[in-house]
């Protein structure tokens, strides 16, 4: 299973995989409003090559739950690695991720990615509000969370691991604070 361009919004929970096995994935995507978890990955899951690339997860587990629920388990050596991306809690007072009984808390990547609390762990990420704006339709075929005019993620992405269109279909990178174009984190380029 591999999400691509796509939004999913205000449900009960966002998307749940288990036993998902080769090319597994979500990218250029926005997981939003979920009133239990955003992103659930459970046993089962081939996360050898699990990737979280140029997406956007925010403001779920309104109400139990968190933005990524980890319980997959397998060889220490797979990981879920996040490139180019958001995990911002938004509105919920919950953690942006939980590990189940089977997932030890290192089989977590993250390059050039941005949280807004410490329960993701890896130090390669950046801590810091990624200071998202509300769903809304920014252009494209779905919702997504722009970002504000001071938000890290502006030019904050690795060109290396940059997709070359954003969630709308907009090209990416554009220049912008930068004197050469650099791409943005998360699943929106500002133009």
């Amino acid at each position: 299973v591999r999400l691509i361009s796509t939004s999913i919004f205000n449900n009960a929970n966002g998307v749940r995989m288990r036993k998902c096995r080769d090319n597994c994935g979500i990218e250029d995507s926005t997981i939003s409003g979920s009133s239990g978890y955003g992103l659930s990955i459970e046993s089962g899951t081939d996360v050898e090559n699990f990737i979280f690339k140029s997406s956007t997860i925010s403001n779920n587990g309104l109400i139990i739950g968190s933005n990524l629920f980890l319980d997959f388990g397998g060889p220490a050596d797979r990981f879920i690695n996040l490139q180019n991306s958001i995990i911002s809690r938004g509105a919920s007072l919950r953690p942006n991720c939980e590990w189940g009984p089977n997932s030890p808390i290192h089989q977590m990547t993250g390059t050039n990615s941005i949280v807004d609390d410490s329960s993701c762990s890896p130090a390669s990420m950046i801590v810091a509000n990624p200071q998202l704006l509300p769903l809304a339709d920014n252009g494209g075929f779905s919702l997504t969370h722009s970002l504000s005019a001071t938000s890290p993620a502006l030019d904050g992405g690795n060109n290396s691991l940059c997709l070359s269109t954003d969630q709308r279909g907009f090209p990416r990178p554009v220049a912008k604070l930068m004197a050469t174009a650099q791409c943005d984190i998360g699943a929106v380029e500002i133009q």
